[in-house]
């Protein structure tokens, strides 16, 4: 952080040197060779940092850029403490899938990041999902891809990247369960046999050439329902290379449902749920809506 005699400046990197990816001695190297004299202050964080309050002498001081130099889970943590704040969010990605640097195609190369921060960006408007106490700018799952993010340790991340995912649903290949779900979907309780139920913001799955659907947008104004019952690993295989194929089969196995303001999951209790990567609670749970709640940093059309 800033010292307390030295003026903030109005661009801050967030980093968290705990990280895998962490090398905090090359991000200064990159930051510097990027914005030359301009004044860039560093703010550590953790998964434990209560971001708001390490970011509020800087929001205090109308900082224009917040830069997360990280995977998403940084980028959601510095996104909760910037929704709603007429701060702009940049992304310089290091983490194992950059699933939202992806999804609005920014660079993934540190260097070329860090040259369109300081070099002049658009910026595009996002939604966010906010699940209990947690703000998610990717989606929340239950069933499988939870299981999945739970057991990807972060050694296998570091050595696999995205792959490691993959990896780990190929453990559970042969075990996969299905339960019955009751969910309220905009108030509207129904019932569904389902692998994974999920509240999607983006339409990315790990890679860009993998997606729900090219309806799921983070600036549609919509909360999107997906939800996938696989009987199988086969089924559930097949599913995801019709997906990479562009073959967007629906039916009652799976779906893309958008709505407008709320999804509930109401039941089986106790299952595990996460979020952008991470373990945020277990069910019951709401995730809500909140449009244009979030301004990123993206490249200018050429």
């Amino acid at each position: 952080m800033a010292a307390a005699s030295t003026p903030l400046a109005d661009v801050v990197v967030v980093f968290n040197p705990q990280s895998s990816a962490a090398n905090e001695a090359r991000l200064r190297a990159v930051i510097a060779g990027a914005f030359g004299t301009r004044p860039v202050d560093f703010c550590e964080c953790s998964p434990q940092a209560d971001m708001q309050a390490r970011l509020a002498p800087w929001l205090a001081n109308g900082v224009r850029l917040v830069i997360a130099a990280g995977g998403d889970g940084t980028v959601s943590d510095v996104a909760d403490a910037l929704v709603g704040q007429d701060v702009v969010l940049g992304i310089l990605p290091q983490g194992t899938s950059n699933v939202l640097a992806r999804e609005l195609q920014l660079p993934l190369r540190m260097q070329a990041a860090a040259r369109m921060l300081a070099g002049g960006y658009a910026t595009r408007t996002i939604d966010i999902l906010r699940a209990g106490d947690s703000v998610c700018v990717l989606g929340v799952s239950v069933g499988l891809s939870a299981l999945a993010m739970k057991d990807t340790g972060r050694g296998q991340k570091r050595l696999l990247g995205p792959w490691s995912y993959w990896l780990t649903f190929a453990r559970h290949f042969f075990s996969l369960r299905s339960h019955l779900f009751t969910v309220e979907l905009d108030g509207y309780a129904t019932q569904l046999m389902a692998t994974d139920v999920l509240a999607m913001n983006v339409g990315t799955i790990a890679f860009r050439a993998i997606r729900w659907g090219p309806e799921v947008k983070p600036d549609d104004g919509l909360l999107d329902f997906c939800f996938l019952w696989a009987r199988n690993g086969l089924e559930y295989a097949a599913t995801i290379l019709g997906f990479a194929l562009r073959r967007y089969i629906r039916n009652e196995r799976v779906n893309v449902v958008p709505l407008a303001r709320t999804l509930r999951i109401v039941s089986p209790v106790g299952l595990l749920v996460q979020g952008d990567g991470d373990v945020i609670g277990e069910t019951p749970i709401t995730i809500s809506l909140e449009k244009d709640a979030l301004r990123i940093a993206v490249p200018r059309q050429s």
